[in-house]
């Protein structure tokens, strides 16, 4: 299984690729403002240090907190927003 994890309810923000229970692929920062900013760039950068597509990812999971309810809701705005582009994709239904 592969899974996309997502946390940016903290000062520590980060994307991290696990497949099969092992990290393949990790991107942090401790800049918690910027979060929302390097979400999408963290995410790419592990996609390609794991040799992986979106489209390969089985599980979006974020974390819940505790933290900031709106960097809380920065993860799962990715989450959700990745999920739906591979909904749209041609050959999803």
């Amino acid at each position: 299984m592969k899974v996309l994890a997502m946390e940016t309810s903290t000062a520590v923000g980060g994307v991290a690729i696990i497949v099969d229970g092992n990290i393949v692929a990790e991107e942090t920062t401790l800049r918690q403002k910027t979060h929302s900013e390097i979400i999408s760039p963290f995410t790419e950068n592990c996609l390609l240090k794991a040799g992986l597509k979106l489209e390969d990812i089985d599980v979006f999971a974020v974390g819940q907190g505790p933290g900031s309810f709106t960097g809380i809701r920065v993860a799962a705005n990715a989450g959700k927003t990745f999920f739906l582009q591979l909904q749209q994709a041609p050959g999803h239904y």
